[in-house]
């Protein structure tokens, strides 16, 4: 059983104050990855799991086992996708560059999280054999070597979540209150270029999480264990207030959800107030309206996910008693997953072009509709070559005679749906229109 595993340890060392569920960090550890460190000193609540009730266990299950695991494994499906239409050069343009790079962290987040809470707690249900279980596939595929690494991953992606949707956020604000400027500085080439600058910093920034956990090398029936345990650095008092919970607070939380807020009322105030001087919008002002009701859609449930949490650290960090009951630390930790799992629904329902985008790409049946599109803009963009040719050369005049030839054929694309076996040779005919001198 698992008190014979515990009998080797030696009383008062470092090694006594971890869960002896080897391959799993200890409770502490789970949610510091999601900034809700309670007590990283006392090992008393991270050796008593097996002494909570029953319905604590059961919403353990529930919340970190399935929830967590449900959640991200169609919070990784999603962002992939996400990352395939955003990766299409007709999404090309700076916010695209920053949602990218937020669905990449995302994933990393979803998969931290799978590995470290989820898995672990849909096995361990069972305080006995269900750990014995995790045990035993723990110690086969050797994963506590990688637990200090998947740790360190999975918080620098939580960070780089917040700072590029804060990077998102002036995006969209230089967009839409700064045009005159926003067309120099928001670029795709320049939004690479700070995406790589978010990066390394925030690499800089958690580089101390590499070294906040470590491994022992045990021998246990013939079998190689690498127990995680908790490093020198992360039981020091002044590491934990200044570095782990006052800087986190800080940076982490407080300037980027203030700055979130306000930037958005004036985004908000300022399409109102535009709005209000004209009705009619071009096709690239109702592009630059559809990426910002993305940003309000993901900046909505990043507020909702992340205000209570932040909330809860300030309070618990000004009072200092760091400690919360189980219910609220398996809410807290859901609510960070479910924030880095729902971007591609926002996207599929608010962003206008997403949703076409995704279409053209994943749906059979939007094949007509893609045909019909584009006849409207052969239409649209040979009607505009005729009549800047018409006052030139006689060569302009004869090419205008065949752009109209090109439009009432795409007029006649536009009066008939064609069957799917017809529909590659119309687009080959609209593009031999086009490409003619």
């Amino acid at each position: 059983m698992w008190n014979e595993t515990d009998d080797s340890i030696v009383e008062g060392s470092n090694i006594a104050t971890v869960d002896p569920f080897a391959g799993e960090l200890d409770e502490s550890s789970k949610y510091n990855i999601f900034f809700t460190t309670y007590n990283p000193h006392s090992p008393a609540y991270s050796n008593n799991i097996t002494d909570l009730g029953i319905s604590i266990n059961l919403l353990k299950f529930c919340l970190e086992g399935v929830g967590i695991t449900t959640v991200s494994v169609l919070g990784v499906i999603g962002n992939i996708l996400s990352i395939i239409v955003l990766s299409s050069s007709r999404m090309r343009s700076s916010s695209s560059v920053f949602l990218l790079c937020l669905s990449f962290c995302d994933i990393t987040v979803l998969v931290g999280a799978t590995l470290l809470i989820g898995i672990p707690s849909l096995l361990a249900y069972n305080p006995e054999d269900g750990r014995a279980l995790v045990f035993n596939i723990m110690r086969i595929l050797q994963f506590g070597y990688c637990i200090p690494g998947f740790y360190a991953f999975t918080v620098t992606a939580i960070t780089g979540s917040i700072l590029f949707t804060l990077a998102l956020t002036l995006d969209r604000y230089l967009a839409v209150c700064k045009p005159f400027f926003a067309r120099n500085l928001c670029t795709w080439s320049r939004a690479v270029v700070v995406s790589s600058v978010i990066m390394v910093v925030n690499i800089l920034y958690n580089l101390p999480k590499w070294w906040e956990y470590t491994y022992v090398v045990e021998e246990t029936n013939n079998f190689t264990i690498y127990r995680p345990v908790p490093a020198a650095i992360r039981t020091n008092v002044i590491y934990d207030t200044y570095y782990t919970h006052f800087s986190y607070l800080v940076l982490m939380f407080v300037t980027p959800i203030c700055s979130l807020i306000v930037l958005n009322v004036l985004i908000y105030l300022k399409i109102r107030e535009a709005n209000k001087l004209r009705k009619n919008l071009s096709p690239t002002q109702k592009n630059e309206n559809s990426l910002t009701k993305m940003l309000f859609g993901v900046v909505a449930v990043f507020l909702m996910c992340q205000l209570f949490p932040a909330i809860l650290n300030m309070t618990r960090y000004l009072s200092g008693d760091r400690e919360m009951t189980p219910e609220v630390e398996f809410v807290v930790v859901f609510l960070f997953v479910v924030n880095s799992s729902v971007n591609f629904l926002i996207y599929c329902a608010i962003g206008g072009k997403f949703r076409e985008i995704f279409c053209d790409m994943f749906c059979c049946w939007n094949s007509n509709s893609r045909i019909r599109r584009l006849a409207a803009s052969t239409k649209t963009t040979l009607r505009s070559l005729s009549l800047s040719s018409s006052t030139t050369t006689g060569r302009s005049r004869a090419f205008s005679i065949q752009s109209q030839g090109a439009i009432q054929h795409a007029n006649a694309m536009l009066a008939i749906s064609p069957p799917a076996n017809q529909q590659h040779p119309q687009i080959s005919m609209i593009s031999h229109h086009i490409l003619q001198p």
